[in-house]
C-alpha cells in the first residue's frame, strides 16, 4: 500500500480490505469518531475561550466594583465637608444679618468713608508707580 493510502486510512477516510469504499461500515464508524473527536476538540476550544472571556469579565467588574467604592468614599468626604462649610456659612450669614440690623447710620457712613478711602489709596499707588516707571 502506499504512503497516501496509508496516511486516508489512519484519517479514517480508506478501509484497508476494501481499498478505498468510505461507505464501508467500519469506514462509516471510523469517519463518525473522527468527526465526534474533532466536535469534541472544537467545544474545548470554545469553553475554554469563554471561559477566558468570563475570567476577563471578572476582572473588569472587581475593578469597577473598586472603582464605585472609591467613588462612594469620595462623595461621603465632600458632602462631609460641605456640610460643614454649610454650616459655617449659615453661621456667618446668621452674625452678618444680626450686625446689619444693630447698625447704625454712622457705622455704615463710617464703612462707606473707608472703602472709598482705600479705594483712592489703591488708584493713587497705581498712578504713581506707573509715572515712575514711566521717567
Amino acid at each position: 500500500m502506499d504512503r497516501s493510502k496509508k496516511n486516508r486510512n489512519i484519517l479514517g477516510f480508506e478501509d484497508e480490505n476494501n481499498g478505498g469504499n468510505r461507505f464501508d461500515r467500519n469506514g462509516a464508524d471510523s469517519n463518525k469518531v473522527n468527526s465526534e473527536q474533532l466536535f469534541i476538540q472544537q467545544n474545548d476550544q470554545t469553553i475554554e475561550g469563554m471561559n477566558q472571556k468570563a475570567n476577563t469579565l471578572k476582572r473588569i467588574v472587581l475593578d469597577i466594583e473598586s472603582q464605585v467604592q472609591e467613588s462612594n468614599n469620595l462623595l461621603d468626604r465632600l458632602e462631609t465637608d460641605l456640610s460643614g462649610a454649610r454650616a459655617l456659612l449659615s453661621n456667618t450669614m446668621s452674625k452678618l444679618s444680626d450686625l446689619s440690623r444693630s447698625a447704625t447710620n454712622t457705622h455704615m457712613l463710617y464703612l462707606i468713608i473707608f472703602v472709598v478711602f482705600i479705594f483712592m489709596l489703591i488708584w493713587f499707588l497705581t498712578t504713581w508707580t506707573s509715572k515712575s516707571n514711566s521717567v
